[in-house]
């Protein structure tokens, strides 16, 4: 008799820690240099708009990852619904943050409204390329077998 407690395929191959981690660094590595561009280009609102646009970026993922990750571990028949909910969620919020950074008029230019975009989609790109690279190296088994069954029940059917 083992105390192992059984887990489902689902919530062992779901992003832990170290995905995240490595994601979220070099989507932050590249966040920190369009903001060091645009800060050369532009001036440092323009580094700050960059940084902001990381960042919340950033915060969304995040977010969102550990969220679905949580629901996939502990029910996995909702991960997809979670999943699909999240993403309609966060695109709603960066909109009603976009739309109150508009009015609130803190980059008041349009290069530095563009520079906050930059960010954003520069953040956008390195997270999705980190989070794909992270999840295939994934070791992830083509099936599960019986841990309880001998290799001789298993070679004769039984």
């Amino acid at each position: 008799m083992t105390t192992e407690t059984p887990t489902t395929h689902l919530a062992r191959t779901t992003p832990r820690g170290a995905e995240l981690v490595g994601a979220g660094l070099v989507a932050l590595g590249v966040s920190v240099l369009v903001a060091l561009l645009a800060t050369l280009a532009t001036g440092p609102a323009a580094g700050v708009g960059a940084m902001a646009g990381g960042s919340i970026a950033l915060v969304f993922f995040l977010a969102g990852s550990v969220l679905v990750g949580a629901v996939a571990a502990s029910q996995p028949q909702l991960a997809m619904l979670v999943a699909l909910l999240t993403y309609t969620l966060e695109v709603l919020l960066l909109l009603v943050v976009f739309v109150a950074l508009d009015r609130a008029e803190v980059f008041p230019t349009a290069a530095e409204r563009g520079w906050v975009v930059a960010g954003l989609l520069g953040c956008t790109l390195a997270w999705t390329a980190g989070h794909i690279r992270a999840t295939t190296r994934l070791r992830i088994p083509a099936f599960e077998g019986s841990r309880s069954r001998t290799r001789e029940q298993t070679v004769s059917g039984s």
